[in-house]
């Protein structure tokens, strides 16, 4: 495996009078000398605001140079001004110092996993599951969960945000404890939060996506913000999606103009503020034939980050295998977008349901691993490459009939346990690593909370170096010994906001 290399522009000595891009190739790829000669001025990567920028023209001559002297690909520049995108496990030079995704074996880039290895994420609702318990049910740091927001929402009743920007009889999400992300999840791991948000209220100013303003959307693009910074766990938003189904608010009749002229405000807003947020457009499957589709819907490569799709096996009112053709063909519409522009596809929420009272003629084991059997196999992840994560419906509801779709319960676990094994043991899967002690307590204060604990630290020790005065005017103290009793003072305030 070739190394990858990220050379930032420290590399640099303050003497040498070479550019960054070209300190960093001549020091790692000696190969890459020749073809800067004739190139002139240091590379000036294009971006806002910049003087006299290298021509595309000439970071694209120079990156085949290279491609051809060395046998591999660098991207000379951040990842929206790239010549071209460096092909897997090929070294990366960045002229700004920042480093660019790696990217899968079909090119797009890798937004779930570093390495672009499956994430398999769960979403659980009204239940008693935890992330801290569903990775001990399952055996497995599971590295994502999914929650959901009603939206818009002031938070005053779930998370004690303080600005109030929701319209007056309009619902507040539900006090789901999955919600709440900074207190709630337990899970202690570097697990990201997939966050969806549905525009389902209906108040005497309007309903759904009427009801979203660009001041609510700035307060919400702060709050995910906050929600990364607080847990340090990487953040997707998944936007109103299954758009085509009459079952959404913001569904038909509402129209897909105002769907997309609604989206295109709050992708620019959302990146305004929060950059890092990865955004997920996701119909419903089999998406545009489906229901009320109409791509229409579809806001423009340029305001999408990452395309999903929903995915279920329902019978209908029987229990029967799995055809075993559907999911391709459910799916081809949407990983065509994602082929045609380059962009990263997951299966957004999905399961086999198992109905209650109904002709019965396969068990929910069988179901379960004829569903997830396909998609939990190297054949298909080969298949599609484009596809980098699944988030498991672990839930089990009334809808047109009773549905079980969990599989978080004996006998389908063991089954689907066994078939997640199998892939990881095929190197294809990404799991959610241990955060220490330290940046456990890091992350669960507040800069105030710190602020607070460090002052009543500080006041501990002039309380105790008062009294040392007093009873030991004649010993003299050591520096170690007075840091010794602020570490322990700070260590217990600490403690006592936990």
């Amino acid at each position: 495996m070739r190394l990858a290399l990220v050379a930032l522009a420290g590399l640099a000595s303050a003497a040498s009078t070479l550019d960054p891009v070209r300190q960093a190739l001549e020091e790692n790829v000696a190969c890459s000398i020749p073809c800067f000669e004739g190139l002139g001025a240091p590379i000036v990567c294009p971006a806002s605001g910049v003087s006299n920028p290298t021509p595309k023209a000439k970071l694209s001559a120079l990156q085949s140079c290279i491609q051809e002297a060395c046998g591999i690909r660098v991207a000379l520049c951040p990842a929206s001004f790239a010549v071209a995108a460096p092909a897997p496990g090929d070294p990366v030079v960045n002229a700004t110092g920042l480093a660019v995704p790696a990217t899968s074996t079909s090119g797009v880039p890798c937004v779930f996993s570093n390495d672009c290895k499956f994430v398999l994420g769960s979403w659980f609702w009204h239940t008693d599951m935890t992330p801290a318990r569903w990775n001990r049910v399952m055996g497995r740091n599971y590295p994502s969960f999914q929650t959901d927001y009603s939206i818009p929402f002031d938070n005053r009743t779930m998370l004690n945000a303080a600005p109030s920007f929701a319209t007056p009889g309009g619902l507040y999400p539900d006090p789901v404890t999955l919600r709440d992300v900074q207190n709630a999840w337990d899970d202690n791991t570097t697990a990201s939060a997939f966050i969806t948000a549905y525009a389902d209220q209906e108040t005497s100013e309007g309903r759904g996506l009427d009801l979203i303003t660009d001041e609510w959307l700035r307060y919400f693009a702060t709050f995910l913000k906050k929600m990364n910074t607080d847990t340090g766990r990487k953040v997707y938003l998944r936007w109103c999606p299954e758009m085509e189904g009459n079952w959404m608010m913001y569904g038909p009749p509402y129209s897909s103009a105002s769907y997309t002229a609604v989206w295109r405000r709050m992708y620019t807003i959302m990146k305004e503020i929060y950059p890092e947020i990865i955004i997920v457009w996701a119909p419903n499957y089999n998406w545009p034939t489906d229901v009320g589709g109409d791509i229409g819907h579809w806001p423009g490569p340029q305001y999408v980050d990452v395309i999903g799709s929903s995915l279920y096996w329902k019978g209908f009112g029987k229990n029967v295998d799995v055809d075993a053709a559907f999911i391709p063909n459910v799916l081809g519409n949407l990983y065509e977008y994602s082929t045609r522009y380059s962009k990263p596809f997951i299966i957004t929420e999905g399961s086999g349901a198992f109905e209650r009272d109904v002709p019965t003629t396969v068990d929910q084991v069988t179901i379960q691993r004829q569903f997830w059997g396909q998609i939990l196999s190297s054949a298909f992840l080969d298949t599609y490459p484009n596809l980098q994560a699944a988030y498991i419906f672990d839930f089990a509801k009334m809808e047109e009939y009773f549905r079980d779709f969990k599989v978080s319960n004996e006998p389908v676990r063991s089954m689907f346990v066994g078939l997640v094994d199998a892939l990881d043991a095929q190197g294809r899967m990404a799991w959610a690593s241990p955060r220490s002690a330290t940046a456990t307590i890091a992350a669960s204060i507040s800069a105030a909370a710190l602020e607070t604990a460090t002052a009543t630290a500080t006041a501990a020790v002039t309380a105790q170096v008062q009294a040392d005065v007093v009873t030991q005017a004649t010993t003299q103290r050591s520096t170690g010994f007075t840091t010794d009793i602020l570490q322990m003072a700070l260590f217990m305030g600490l403690m006592s906001l936990l």
